[in-house]
């Protein structure tokens, strides 16, 4: 049941409470903030995939880590 809340005010209780919410919700459209990833830094980068060579990062995250942009000019 959406917009519901089933409750209790006491343990022994034996059935819930129902609190019904009939608000109208406008979720506002959101807009991407960039238009590509950002890039990282080079040190990032290279700890990163430093740490799946390693396994402390899992093998299956391989191909989203080694797939981040990364750039010499970005500092940290």
């Amino acid at each position: 049941m959406p917009n519901t809340i089933l409750f209790q005010t006491d343990f022994d209780q034996p059935e819930f409470d129902v609190m019904t919410e009939k608000r109208i919700c406008h979720m506002p459209k959101l807009m991407p903030a960039y238009q590509c990833p950002l890039p990282i830094s080079t040190a990032k980068y290279a700890d990163l995939v430093s740490m799946l060579k390693t396994s402390v990062i899992p093998e299956a995250y391989t191909q989203f880590y080694e797939g981040l942009p990364h750039n010499y000019k970005v500092v940290d």
